[in-house]
């Protein structure tokens, strides 16, 4: 019967990988056992399957006694934990050796004073990460156990029904997992790049004097947003950590994600519009590169360009964002009608 299954997998889904099969073979034949105990007949009654549950008790309860032991992350949340962390680690050693290695490239000098750079970001950097996804995970992990106990009694749940036991996961209709885990990285990286290295977004020149390069936005005028947009990026990352725990499209996660994308384009139209986020000398630092002779037509080519990429991307920004709430929106209410509620 389904709700044994769900009431099965419910348990297991709060245990070690390793023990699932075991303990849920052991559930099974424990749940069936106790229907024998009291079948009136040959026929197996829903009610009968209930009365069993609410005696073998909440889900939460029932892992309990098979862990044994109490996790900072529980089983349940531990392999999307461990997935996330080394999404997040490996993202930032990624994007920190990228930006040592240009820099090593644009100014070569002591080659032992940019590796000790390096080590002293990513000390920095991982150890932060390390924190930051830990502590989300351990909130989460927080919530749900606050949720099912009692507020009467630390050690008894909720009053609960076995027909609120979620439903079995459709794998047809369940976030890939792969969606996620690809978006932590595009967050990470394009957050590593906005709030450590921005400069590298710029105009690469390769002469006898070897490499320079001419930013398209200010360190300088970028500095006052960096801590929003490692908020923002945290806010992001969240996000994506509730799609790889639930793993199925939900009003919820529909309505973050809306808020999330307005709060990005919020932030990217005010560093837009702020004149001091861009290069104010980028024309006439091409001029002295020599990239582009003054008084030729090609400047003013690449200057209309210039001047147009400073007032229209914002509208570039919009249409993605509104092409990326509409594909959510599409899946949402796709997952909607093959399961019949949000």
């Amino acid at each position: 019967m389904e709700l044994i299954e769900r009431y099965v997998y419910a348990v297991t889904q709060r245990l070690p990988e390793k023990q699932r099969a075991d303990i849920s073979k052991e559930l099974h034949g424990l749940i069936e056992d106790m229907l024998e105990e009291r079948a009136s007949s040959d026929e197996l009654k829903e009610q009968q399957v209930e009365s069993v549950l609410i005696e073998l008790g909440h889900p939460e309860m029932m892992a309990a006694r098979y862990e044994g032991e109490r996790y900072l992350i529980g089983p349940a949340l531990y392999t999307s934990y461990m997935t996330v962390m080394k999404v997040v680690l490996a993202s930032f050693l990624i994007a920190l050796s990228i930006f040592a290695i240009v820099e090593a490239i644009m100014t070569p000098g002591n080659i032992l004073d940019h590796f000790t750079d390096f080590l002293i970001d990513i000390v920095i950097s991982i150890s932060q990460a390390i924190a930051w996804v830990t502590v989300i995970f351990a909130l989460i992990e927080y919530g749900q156990r606050r949720r099912s106990i009692s507020p009467n009694n630390g050690h008894s749940m909720k009053e609960w029904n076995p027909k609120d036991l979620q439903s079995l996961p459709d794998h047809g209709k369940e976030i890939k997992k792969s969606d996620p885990i690809a978006s932590i990285i595009f967050i990470t990286l394009f957050t590593a790049l906005f709030a450590l290295n921005v400069e590298l977004i710029a105009v690469y020149q390769f002469n006898d004097q070897g490499f320079s390069s001419i930013p398209f936005i200010s360190s300088a005028g970028i500095e006052k947003y960096i801590p929003f947009i490692w908020l923002l990026g945290a806010v992001g990352i969240l996000g994506e950590i509730f799609k790889l725990i639930l793993r199925k499209r939900t009003t919820s996660l529909l309505a973050y994600h809306i808020i999330f994308t307005i709060l990005s384009f919020v932030l990217a139209w005010i560093m837009l519009h702020d004149s001091s986020f861009w290069n104010a000398s980028f024309m006439s630092q091409l001029e002295t590169s020599g990239l582009i002779p003054p008084g030729q037509e090609s400047y003013e080519i690449v200057s209309n360009i210039w001047s147009g990429v400073i007032q229209n991307l914002i509208y570039v920004i919009a249409i993605i964002s509104l092409v990326d709430l509409g594909s959510e929106i599409y899946k949402w209410n796709r997952s909607k009608k093959f399961t019949g509620r949000a």
